[in-house]
């Protein structure tokens, strides 16, 4: 009995050195850098309206004089209830996207910007709110 003692505390030393001598390589942990300066890079997508963001577009581009003003034999864009009518015969965003098999818009005019027409598209998509 007198030589387990000293076997088992032999062991225990030789256990706790293994123990010290493993790799302390760090588990992947997220980098916690923080790269924007403190500003809060959280995207948030808005609903998009009509009355709020679409129709200073469709007024400034489209619902001029001779083209999709109210009243207008083609189609209005100059209302929501005009506009929401012009989104439901689906010619809308093929148009101003200049998509193969529509007329493109603004006609006689260069494409509207790539955010633009991802605003509408987005509007659109969010379900023509007013």
């Amino acid at each position: 009995m007198k030589h387990i003692a000293p076997l088992f505390l032999l062991a225990m030393f030789g256990f706790f050195a293994m123990q010290s001598c493993k790799d302390e390589s760090p588990v992947d942990k997220p980098d916690t850098t923080d790269t924007t300066g403190g500003k809060d890079t959280t995207t948030v997508i808005d609903t998009l309206t009509y009355t709020n963001d679409i129709k200073a577009v469709f007024d400034a581009n489209c619902a001029l004089s001779g083209c999709h003003n109210s009243g207008s034999s083609v189609g209005s864009l100059a209302s929501y209830s005009s506009a929401k009518t012009m989104v439901s015969a689906g010619r809308l965003l093929g148009a101003i996207k200049h998509e193969s098999g529509f007329s493109a818009m603004p006609k006689n005019a260069s494409k509207l910007a790539d955010s633009t027409i991802t605003n509408i598209e987005t509007w659109i998509n969010q379900g023509v709110n007013e």
